[in-house]
């Protein structure tokens, strides 16, 4: 049994040094004090941190673990060995004292054990938290540099480019209106990822009613400079604005803007500021903290950098607002867009796209959705 007993702790402390902790040693070792007892000797003089030692004392016919690493850390100056009899016992003496140590909760040792563990897991929850806030605008913004060539997917369209009041240039395509003087021009504000090449079939279907279309990137989407932020993509969205306004070939009074997710939430905070003659909000949410709650819900609000109150601007705004959504919609839940509708002042219109999910066809630029942007234009004239 002796020796059956020994290989048991031999395997326990060798699963500790493999962990490097001492902790782990001196947890998996009073769990194990139900089977193996044994004596205490403490030496003044501490051991080499090197290694771990077991030693068999002369004089008892058991033997104990001795941690020169401090196994808890230092009791009155010096590093103490606690055998598994103490462990089970509550006693261990620590030159002429002697300390009450027993693995339960009242005991000195295993408190440690549990001060060190709630210390280690602060630590990772501080770090992981401070990960996530330092790295937050990487998981709501996923630009894409590969932007397809644009006589392949938007045949016919310009490629232009313009400046923003900050200095940076960001590039775009656009297609004038054409046909009667009662076409709009639809600025598209487009969603977190990609770039203006994944926006190019809205533009397509748009563009083949009559209507002009200006797609553009964001500062760092595509092959522009700069860093998203919520600040940063609201100078974007106004710099577009100014722009297609100073076009000779587009009415700016006619100037629609098209939102999509996210999107839509740089049109709203655009509209604030220069009001179109519609907005078309496609699968808007009623703030960043709110959808951030569906997808990481132990994140805390107040530790967001950017805001986007959609529902709260919305409700300063006074434009015909055009609101779809997906039934299905799982990045986006309908909930959230039938906020923003609620918010928003009449005239309105909400339309939901029956089994559509966030990305879907018929979301995106299907038939289902852009129908009911024709219908939307067709009641602005």
């Amino acid at each position: 049994m002796e020796d059956h007993n020994r290989r048991q702790v031999k395997s326990l402390v060798a699963l500790g040094v493999l962990a490097e902790s001492p902790v782990i040693v001196g947890s998996l070792i009073c769990i194990h004090t139900a089977e193996v007892t044994g004596s205490i000797p403490v030496s003044p003089t501490p051991r080499s941190a090197s290694s771990w030692a077991i030693d068999r004392p002369k004089t008892r016919s058991a033997w104990t673990v001795q941690s020169p690493r401090r196994l808890f850390g230092s009791v009155s100056g010096h590093d103490a060995a606690w055998s598994l009899h103490d462990c089970i016992s509550g006693t261990a003496a620590v030159g002429s004292s002697v300390l009450k140590v027993c693995c339960s909760s009242r005991s000195r040792v295993c408190n440690a054990c549990r001060m060190r563990f709630a210390l280690t897991i602060g630590v990772l929850i501080v770090v992981a938290f401070g990960g996530l806030v330092l790295l937050q605008r990487r998981l709501i913004y996923f630009p894409s540099a590969d932007v397809p060539d644009v006589a392949v997917v938007l045949p016919g369209a310009e490629e232009v480019a313009f400046r923003t009041e900050d200095g940076l240039v960001l590039a775009g395509w656009f297609i004038p209106p054409s046909g009667s003087e009662d076409l709009f021009t639809v600025l598209v504000f487009s969603g977190n990822g990609g770039n203006r090449g994944d926006r190019s079939g809205l533009a397509t279907a748009l563009s083949s009613l009559g209507h002009g279309v200006m797609l553009f990137d964001y500062r760092g989407y595509g092959e522009n400079a700069g860093s998203p932020s919520e600040t940063g993509l609201l100078t974007d969205g106004l710099g577009a604005v100014e722009y297609l306004s100073s076009r000779v070939d587009v009415d700016a009074e006619r100037i629609v803007y098209f939102g999509e997710s996210l999107g839509a939430a740089v049109a709203i905070a655009t509209s604030g500021t220069q009001s179109p003659a519609g907005l078309i909000l496609r699968s808007p949410f009623a703030s960043l903290a709110e959808v951030a709650a569906v997808h990481y819900p132990a994140f805390l609000s107040f530790l967001l950098w950017d805001a986007f109150p959609n529902s709260e601007r919305i409700s300063r705004i006074h434009v015909p607002i055009l609101v779809v959504a997906g039934s299905a919609d799982r990045t986006i839940p309908i909930e959230q867009s039938r906020q923003v509708h609620y918010a928003a002042n009449d005239p309105k219109r909400f339309v939901a796209i029956e089994g559509a999910d966030h990305n879907d066809w018929s979301l995106s630029f299907g038939s289902p959705m852009i129908d009911e942007v024709v219908s939307f234009l067709g009641d602005l004239k």
